[in-house]
């Protein structure tokens, strides 16, 4: 996976909150985050997203909800693992680009 490409999408300044309530803001600071596990727990993996549903919260301001599942061939979280995150989303010049984003770790089958 990219990291660059990954957080492409992501405004300047976004907010994200990964699986482990780690904050990371700003673009830059997500390509970093992403790049540091794209290239270690997470290397040979792939996602699969799903838009779960979306709604206008005003002019240019959506919240999206989205289903994912990763799946990592190898290593300590070797795996399919699923997740469902909310964006916010808002409208630039440029088009949309996540402003805020949450993700949360389903739990194991069972838990």
């Amino acid at each position: 996976m990219d990291a660059e490409a990954f957080a492409a999408p992501f405004a300047v300044d976004a907010d994200f909150v990964n699986i482990r309530a780690e904050h990371f803001h700003g673009r830059p600071a997500i390509a970093e985050g992403h790049g540091a596990i794209f290239r270690s727990i997470y290397a040979g993996s792939t996602v699969q997203f799903g838009i779960e549903s979306g709604r206008l919260l005003n002019v240019g301001v959506a919240l999206v909800h989205v289903r994912s599942e990763l799946d990592v061939p190898k290593g300590p979280l070797a795996g399919k693992h699923r997740a469902c995150f909310s964006m916010v989303m808002a409208r630039t010049a440029n088009g949309w680009e996540i402003a805020a984003f949450h993700n949360t770790l389903e739990p194991a089958p069972g838990r």
